[in-house]
């Protein structure tokens, strides 16, 4: 079973250490009162933020993993796209270098390697990507109002919600 939360940094708090990041300077997305409490120290260009990810007990994505989050969702359906397109995708974290890699590997499988930590995960390929997709769709929703976007996001959201209808048909074949 997946987990994925979406969680903003409060700007207030600078990450010198990432030995040392506090979970309290996050604010998760759906949590529309935190986020207007912050909303003011959120850079609407360049929103820092982590995707926490979980599969069963393994951690893939933690509070390590921080980046640009309004770019890594977008990075990550692109990825999704292109499995579909082409049974494999990937991207790199927005401003690190570091690669994220998927690969259906057959039998409702997908291999996804995380260059960072040198690690791969075999995953069931709908779960994960379903996942994915609707952490996505969840982010762009739960942002737009309590940071007065007023529809920013939206051909991104768009774009998630069809990648996930095109998921949805693909495996219920």
């Amino acid at each position: 079973m997946f987990t994925c939360k979406s969680l903003l940094l409060d700007h207030r708090n600078k990450i010198t250490n990432l030995d040392l990041i506090k979970a309290s300077w996050f604010t998760e997305v759906t949590n529309t009162e935190g986020l207007r409490k912050i909303s003011k120290y959120i850079d609407r260009n360049y929103m820092d933020g982590v995707i926490l990810l979980n599969y069963n007990d393994q951690k893939i994505f933690t509070y390590r993993d921080w980046d640009s989050i309004e770019q890594l969702w977008i990075l990550i359906t692109v990825a999704i796209q292109e499995v579909l397109d082409k049974s494999e995708g990937w991207l790199y974290l927005p401003d690190q270098p570091a690669k994220i890699t998927f690969k259906e590997r057959g039998n409702d499988l997908i291999e996804m390697y995380t260059e960072w930590n040198d690690k791969t995960y075999i995953l069931p390929e709908k779960e994960l990507l379903t996942t994915l997709i609707e952490g996505a769709i969840q982010f762009f929703e739960a942002i737009d109002e309590p940071l007065e976007l007023h529809g920013y996001f939206n051909d991104d959201l768009n774009f998630s919600k069809k990648l996930l209808h095109r998921v949805e048909n693909q495996f219920n074949k």
